[in-house]
């Protein structure tokens, strides 16, 4: 338990630190990131769980919420790992998505997306698409499932109360399909020390092709191919040293 005056003297500490943009950051200490974010996600919906069957709808709808955001998360480490430590403004921009709410919304929801709706780069960014879409929503509805306000439109006051179990149970369900991904690529060792130190190396071929700066659209196309191409080349490495099946090629994509 924190004494009173710890978190009061860690007040500013905390609120700097909310933001900082590490930059380049080594495989091992990305993995210690993206462990602690598993371990954060796995307890979330736990207390999710805990209470919406106490009847605490709204906080669990939020925390639901807040589930999704910390796997996306998961999904910019592992960005920031491809990148090449001379990428400074590229790693400055993938560190800004890690605290951009709805980013990390669209990407925890994309966890959710079947296997059959991964197989090409169209089907991929369609599936982005409408991902992108719900994740739009979901800052508003995480405000009103924690905070009293008043609608303009509706010329009324809303409470979080207003917030039914359905609701609530609607997105804990769509965290905990989504954690289930994250739960088979930890099983499967893709947050190993190992395999980021090798994708970051097998990514370094992409990233030499481009400017250190926000791509164009041309580029964002270019560089999708290309991605594409080197996962097939990442998975099929980690095939040949054991790491994971051919069968596990359709869950990855």
């Amino acid at each position: 338990m924190f004494a009173a005056h710890s978190l009061g003297s860690n007040r500013k500490y905390g609120a700097r630190m909310a933001h900082e943009k590490p930059g380049y950051l080594s495989p091992k200490e990305l993995k210690e990131g993206i462990d602690l974010c598993v371990q954060n996600i796995r307890d979330i919906i736990q207390e999710c769980n805990l209470l919406l069957s106490n009847g605490k709808a709204a906080r669990a709808l939020a925390l639901s919420i807040s589930a999704i955001e910390e796997m996306g998360k998961i999904n910019v480490l592992r960005s920031i790992n491809r990148l090449p430590k001379n990428k400074q403004k590229l790693l400055s921009l993938e560190w800004k998505k890690y605290f951009d709410h709805q980013y990390k919304s669209s990407l925890g929801f994309f966890q959710t997306v079947p296997d059959e709706n991964r197989t090409t780069i169209e089907s991929i960014l369609l599936s982005a698409f409408l991902v992108r879409e719900q994740a739009a929503m979901t800052e508003e509805i995480r405000q009103m499932a924690l905070y009293t306000g008043y609608s303009l439109k509706k010329k009324k006051w809303h409470s979080p109360r207003i917030v039914d179990y359905d609701s609530a149970n609607e997105y804990l369900q769509k965290a905990s399909t989504a954690f289930e991904r994250i739960e088979k690529m930890e099983e499967l060792g893709l947050f190993d020390t190992d395999v980021l130190e090798l994708e970051r190396e097998m990514y370094k071929e992409v990233y030499d092709t481009i400017p250190d700066e926000p791509c164009e659209k041309n580029t964002l196309k270019r560089l999708g191919n290309l991605s594409k191409q080197k996962a097939r080349e990442f998975y099929d490495s980690l095939i040949q040293i054991g790491k994971i099946e051919r069968s596990d090629i359709c869950f990855l994509e």
